[in-house]
């Protein structure tokens, strides 16, 4: 029951709490009619376009304007949106407020509420400012999942796939043998490994220098393509981004995947989207002088390679012709 989870917080000594939530979330749920005292919501628009620097402010203001000190609680509930905005918010409010994520998709669940990066979108550029700020505790329900869609299902689902992709065969394998109504009986599986594989690799690595690196595989090509206007899904963008980076044995396999829980208009992959996706492939963070990108070998290891925009505009190229062939 959410009002008991809220109010057993006042036993960890939060006298104010801010709840921010997404308007579909609250649609569903209807959070925002629980009654508690000293209790605030801010009700944010789904979608990408909430990661904006006006919303950051919108929610500072409500903290401002209400006297939060930083041993107040800020609580997010939704995806991964609601979550990078309100990580970001919690890590410069007052230099560092108690923050608390309630995921309620599988992708937020696997990934956006583990290993604390968040961020927000500026001129364009997906996740050009941001921090690493780790939320206080995390809770996972997997209610949450019963009212998500299959199309916002399979997109958690492909995040998942790259985590197996890297480091763990056998979740390919559950991914690949079964289909969109019988894989949400594994979900409780599904978010336990994945978040146990994110968390070893992030305790080694929080700060993005060595193997946490590896993590963005697909993510190159994956984000561009979330960010040129085709009404992607991060993570249908991210399994398109992964294909010209791995092995061939890997490539049928996330083919087929693909085909089966994602459906797309392969028609929309066109060339004369390539000046885009370059401008938005040079402005990606993970830059340093020459585009950073992660490889997947025939032995199934993985590689950091340099590349320059030459090379990526043919790896682009070569991808949108072989999926030009899918149908």
């Amino acid at each position: 029951d959410f009002n008991k989870i809220i109010n057993s917080l006042y036993k960890e000594g939060f006298k104010k709490k801010l709840i921010v939530i997404d308007e579909n979330v609250n649609r569903l749920y209807s959070f925002s009619k629980y009654e508690i005292s000293n209790t605030f919501f801010c009700i944010l628009p789904s979608g990408e376009s909430t990661k904006d620097i006006r919303f950051v402010l919108d929610i500072i203001t409500i903290l401002t304007n209400n006297n939060f000190s930083k041993y107040d609680l800020l609580i997010g509930i939704g995806g991964g949106v609601i979550l990078d905005l309100v990580g970001f918010v919690s890590a410069i409010y007052k230099r560092g407020i108690t923050f608390i994520s309630f995921p309620t998709t599988l992708l937020s669940m696997v990934d956006s509420s583990l290993g604390g990066k968040n961020g927000i979108n500026y001129l364009g550029i997906k996740n050009v400012v941001g921090t690493i700020y780790k939320p206080n505790k995390t809770i996972i329900n997997l209610a949450f999942l019963n009212t998500l869609s299959d199309k916002e299902y399979a997109s958690g689902l492909m995040e998942t796939l790259k985590m197996g992709i890297l480091y763990d065969e056998s979740l390919v394998s559950l991914i690949e043998n079964n289909d969109i109504n019988t894989i949400r009986l594994y979900s409780k599986e599904i978010i336990t490994r994945s978040r146990q594989i994110k968390s070893d690799i992030c305790k080694k690595d929080l700060y993005d220098k060595g193997i946490r690196k590896s993590l963005n595989l697909g993510h190159t090509i994956g984000h561009a393509l979330e960010e040129a206007g085709l009404n992607l899904l991060h993570g249908e963008a991210i399994a398109i981004g992964l294909i010209p980076f791995v092995n061939k044995e890997s490539k049928n396999r996330i083919k087929c995947i693909i085909k089966k829980y994602i459906k797309l208009d392969y028609s929309i992959f066109k060339l004369d989207l390539m000046p885009l996706l370059l401008s938005k492939i040079e402005n990606d963070k993970k830059n340093t002088y020459g585009i950073n990108v992660v490889i997947i070998n025939e032995n199934n290891d993985f590689t950091l390679k340099k590349i320059d925009i030459k090379e990526m505009e043919d790896i682009i190229r070569g991808l949108f012709n072989e999926i030009s062939l899918w149908n």
